[in-house]
């Protein structure tokens, strides 16, 4: 898969990410219910993050620069 190919499948991911906030997290949100949806929404943006990162630095060879580390850093270990 080339870099722009996953770009586009990062970016319709993201899409994805908010249409399922606004149909699932936001109405759960205003009858009160559990935090399941809001943890569950959380872990997944956090191991989809986590994914993205190390395949554009595994993968496809680019180098992170220092903000980026900082990010990773905060990042890894919410999807645990």
């Amino acid at each position: 898969m080339s870099v722009i190919v996953f770009n586009r499948f990062l970016s319709l991911l993201a899409m994805l990410a908010m249409a399922t906030t606004i149909l699932l997290v936001i109405p759960a949100m205003r009858r009160r219910a559990s935090g399941f949806p809001r943890l569950w929404a959380a872990w997944a943006v956090a191991t989809v993050s986590t994914l993205g990162s190390l395949a554009y630095s595994e993968i496809y060879g680019y180098e992170p620069c220092r903000l980026c580390w900082y990010q990773r850093i905060a990042m890894y270990p919410l999807v645990i």
